[in-house]
């Protein structure tokens, strides 16, 4: 989306001040994929993992928010073929 950046695609308006109060440069390759598997892996932690992959792909209560989580999801599950364990 327009207002995120990197290879994680990290969102500026719910990140970009949590990355500027640690310092992170997220155009730095490095420093964007790190900061990008702590967000997955702190979703994933407080829910299960597909609901993890969904909020980070932006899942909010809307419902046209909430379709689009489902469709990254399934996507992400086909390419992946299994279900990890939640």
């Amino acid at each position: 989306e327009a207002d995120s950046v990197g290879l994680m695609q990290i969102h500026l308006g719910t990140w970009g001040a949590i990355a500027d109060q640690e310092n992170i440069n997220l155009f730095k390759i490095e420093d964007n994929v790190e900061f990008g598997v702590r967000i997955l892996r702190d979703y994933i932690e407080a829910s299960d993992t597909w609901e993890g992959v969904a909020r980070y792909r932006g899942k909010t209560d809307a419902p046209e928010s909430q379709q689009a989580a489902l469709e990254y999801v399934q996507k992400v599950k086909r390419i992946y073929g299994s279900t990890p364990k939640t």
